[in-house]
């Protein structure tokens, strides 16, 4: 008899969570990556890439970084950086970083170690938008929005959405319940998306487009600047 109750509970549970996927036309198993074949942090000039690189610390992936960071560059501009152009690109990061580096650090070889890692690397910066934008919510200052709510984790997903939004610059951005989740750091999806709308109800977000329960694409949203 309590087996039979359990399985009856179960099934309700497994039901209401199905129920609630459809409602906000959640998927979780999909995001940006399936609808476009490459996505990049939007990187302008130069400087940018300097600066996107050394945000992320002068460690053993410096080199790796600024790589990608160029890769993003002509990702963003529709360029292809000719030789000239990759060492001249070393020498703003060598002029910016040079001082911080181990004494015994070598301009040539370092510049060798570049090239060589810019010639291997095929992924640009920022290419997976969701990790990207959390970790810019982590290293830099929230927008304005965050200082309404109290809850940290709040905060943290309005600023991951806020990131999401500039990465996908006049384009709405995708959103999973399952990534949202982590975004608040909860295991909960159905809390995240109650989180989700919360933000909807508030003017934070919009929501575009719902995802397709099960199908291919994730929640589309457009993050809204409220006036102060």
């Amino acid at each position: 008899m309590l087996l039979g109750i359990q399985r009856i509970r179960e099934t309700e549970n497994q039901r209401n969570r199905e129920s609630e996927k459809q409602r906000y036309g959640d998927s979780d198993a999909t995001d940006e990556a399936e609808e476009f074949p490459l996505l990049a942090a939007r990187i302008r000039t130069l400087q940018e890439a300097v600066q996107a690189t050394v945000e992320r610390g002068l460690d053993s992936d410096l080199l790796f970084t600024f790589a990608r960071a160029l890769k993003a560059f002509e990702f963003t501009e529709g360029c292809e950086l000719s030789q000239d152009d990759l060492d001249a690109a070393f020498a703003l990061l060598w002029s910016r970083v040079n001082t911080q580096l181990p004494q015994e650090a070598d301009f040539d070889e370092y510049r060798f170690q570049f090239l060589e890692s810019f010639a291997r690397t095929k992924s640009p910066l920022g290419a997976n938008h969701f990790e990207e934008a959390v970790w810019r919510a982590d290293n830099r200052p929230h927008p304005p929005e965050c200082a309404r709510y109290r809850s940290e984790n709040l905060k943290r997903l309005t600023a991951v959405c806020y990131h999401l939004q500039q990465l996908a610059g006049d384009q709405p951005f995708f959103l999973s319940a399952r990534k949202a989740a982590k975004a608040a750091r909860t295991q909960n999806p159905t809390m995240a998306l109650s989180f989700l709308y919360g933000l909807i109800r508030d003017g934070v977000l919009t929501l575009n487009r719902k995802g397709i329960p099960g199908g291919k694409f994730a929640s589309r949203f457009r993050y809204n600047r409220l006036q102060p």
